[in-house]
């Protein structure tokens, strides 16, 4: 397979978290509050969700280089003014005594790390499918791209938008969802999210009871299939090192493009 360079996919990376946030907010219902996106000095972009303050996700710094270390205490101060914690994803290609000093001035503290894989669908083998697990699109599976992210998720919150215009938003976008049924029953899901020739393999959750059964395999199996559809010839995810995901991604032909170090303010 292809290697590829950090800078690439640092680069891709960030692009794809733009593209997904815009993607986002036109998704959202009318009455939650837009994700921000605000940028501080030369090239540190920033991402705040008011609406889920707790969100590791959107509240969280995408771009920054030693050019724009002065402005990070700016950034800090426009979550402070909303209680909102800041969080930051280092890579290695930016990981030296300068950032991390700044970061630390800042408030930040190192929490953990983050693992980003990669690997390229074109090139890639078709894998055998799990017989004992049914893996649908929405549409094959007659559900509405709206309910979706719902979907053994613990989120309660009513929809305020109507349905058919949500279902026209989603029907227009990019991203895609997968659902897995054992026996009949609903037991995961998933999403990918496709932008040109790039794709990102995210929101994977399985039903406890069905773990260790084989559904986020099978998952990122019909994704890659659908990568290579599509003609992507890039795609990217990210997870624990080490856990069951990472196992299954690597079985898969996803490879390590590299470690991530997170810090919080919080």
């Amino acid at each position: 397979m292809k290697p590829i360079e950090f800078d690439e996919i640092d680069t891709v990376s960030t692009k794809l978290d733009h593209e997904f946030t815009r993607l986002n907010n036109y998704l959202e219902p009318a009455d939650m509050a837009p994700i921000q996106e605000k940028n501080f000095g030369s090239s540190l972009v920033a991402l705040k969700d008011s609406g889920k303050p707790n969100s590791t996700y959107y509240n969280r710094i995408i771009c920054m280089n030693t050019e724009s270390l002065d402005a990070l205490r700016g950034a800090v101060d426009w979550y402070r003014d909303d209680g909102i914690s800041c969080n930051f994803s280092l890579p290695p290609q930016k990981t030296n005594e300068e950032s991390v000093t700044a970061l630390r001035a800042a408030g930040f503290h190192y929490v953990g790390t983050d693992a980003v894989y990669f690997t390229r669908p074109t090139e890639l083998s078709r894998v055998e499918d799990n017989r004992a697990i049914s893996i649908l699109t929405a549409e094959e599976a007659g559900v509405s791209r709206v309910l979706v992210p719902e979907l053994l998720s613990q989120a309660t919150a009513p929809i305020r938008r109507s349905v058919e215009e949500l279902s026209r938003r989603y029907s227009n976008s990019s991203l895609e969802y997968f659902l897995a049924f054992i026996d009949g029953e609903l037991a995961a899901r998933a999403s990918l999210f496709c932008s040109g020739h790039v794709c990102w393999f995210s929101n994977a959750i399985t039903r406890p009871e069905f773990r260790r059964r084989g559904c986020h395999a099978a998952l990122i199996s019909r994704r890659i299939r659908r990568a290579r559809e599509l003609g992507c010839n890039l795609a990217i995810s990210d997870t624990e090192f080490h856990s069951a995901s990472h196992r299954n991604l690597s079985k898969l032909g996803f490879q390590l493009a590299y470690m991530s170090a997170e810090f919080s303010d919080s």
